[in-house]
């Protein structure tokens, strides 16, 4: 299960370094996505093959699904770490989640998401805010309930 957050810096290249804890999970070859809210999302090939599952089975008669696939494929990648443990992120990547070069990683269970420092950090005060409330409305448990 992926867990915690780190800050990182791209180097002039667009690589990062992966976390060594990261890169037994994540596998020898592993997937990049461009997810919503504009991060980019990395899943272990098993995890990415379950999100991409149902997403293969729309029917190309449907106009949406087709846009559906368009977007979900068009924005994946498949992905492989150099000798030193570096992930590049090809600059249409880092455009399309506006990311500079200063990077937050965040572990959330099932994948890894990379978002721009400044993005994430504005984003997750407001957040923080409304963790309480988010989490009873999430879970249909009343706020009073997730006291002990």
């Amino acid at each position: 299960m992926f867990v915690s957050e780190s800050v990182h810096t791209l180097d002039d290249k667009g690589r990062l370094t992966l976390p060594s804890k990261h890169r037994n999970e994540l596998g020898v070859k592993f997937y990049a996505l461009i997810d919503f809210d504009h991060c980019i999302s990395l899943y272990s090939e098993e995890e990415y093959e379950l999100r991409a599952k149902p997403i293969k089975e729309l029917s190309q008669f449907d106009s949406n699904a087709r846009k559906l696939k368009r977007l979900f494929f068009a924005n994946s990648l498949e992905c492989h770490l150099d000798g030193s443990g570096r992930l590049l992120l090809p600059k249409t990547f880092l455009e399309k989640a506006h990311i500079d070069r200063e990077i937050i990683l965040l572990g959330v269970s099932d994948h890894l998401e990379i978002w721009d420092y400044k993005t994430y950090s504005q984003q997750s005060e407001e957040d923080e805010d409304n963790y309480e409330a988010l989490a009873s409305k999430m879970s249909g448990v009343k706020s009073y309930e997730w006291r002990v």
